[in-house]
């Protein structure tokens, strides 16, 4: 599953084999909307996080409030 920002979803919607799903949200900080994570944990995901993530959501949110299970730092 790839989660992405609108407007950058072209390259994964090109290359359909990397990906079973894509979700595409207005903006990435959408991603801790309680009805996003539940998304994601509905369909069993573990999340593999890069820098952009702790950049548009903080680590203080992520820590509290992201609820999706995470591998790596």
């Amino acid at each position: 599953m790839v989660v992405c920002q609108k407007g950058r979803e072209l390259v994964y919607k090109r290359l359909r084999r990397l990906s079973d799903e894509i979700i595409v949200l207005d903006r990435f900080a959408d991603l801790m909307r309680p009805e996003v994570q539940e998304r994601l944990r509905r369909r069993n995901v573990i999340w593999v996080p890069n820098r952009s993530f702790v950049v548009y959501c903080g680590w203080k949110r992520i820590e509290d409030e992201f609820k999706v299970p995470i591998f790596g730092n």
